[in-house]
């Protein structure tokens, strides 16, 4: 009979994943992203390849700062005292500068649309 407890099925194939973590000395971030990614197959499917993408961008920015274009910090202090939380207000900053990226695209087509019918035709001597 299977030890649900102890050794469950989706962490024993092979080294059971807590000794392999354990054993390389990996923090709660890379910990979980071990976790997730070797029980994908025999538990939560995509959704846990989801939570190891989630933890894996929260390693990245604990490791490297990134700037923005507005030289704002994106990093900030992993918390565990609402997870979800966090990872809602991750995805509305993602949404936001997605929008951004969209919004900037299209003034960059409305400018080379200007330079081209107007500016280029009526100043031929401009250089672009």
């Amino acid at each position: 009979m299977p030890d649900h407890i102890d050794h469950p099925v989706h962490y024993t194939q092979g080294i059971e994943c807590i000794d392999y973590i354990q054993s390389h000395k990996m923090n709660y971030l890379e910990g979980n992203i071990i976790k997730y990614v070797t029980r994908y197959k025999f538990k939560g499917g995509v959704d846990d390849l989801r939570k190891a993408e989630w933890y894996l961008k929260k390693l990245m920015q604990s490791i490297a700062v990134p700037k923005n274009d507005w030289n704002v910090d994106c990093a900030k202090p992993l918390t565990m005292e609402d997870p979800v939380a966090d990872f809602m207000k991750d995805m509305e900053l993602e949404r936001k500068l997605e929008w951004a990226r969209e919004s900037n695209e299209a003034l960059k087509e409305c400018h080379k649309d200007y330079c081209d019918n107007y500016i280029k035709p009526h100043f031929p001597s401009v250089k672009f």
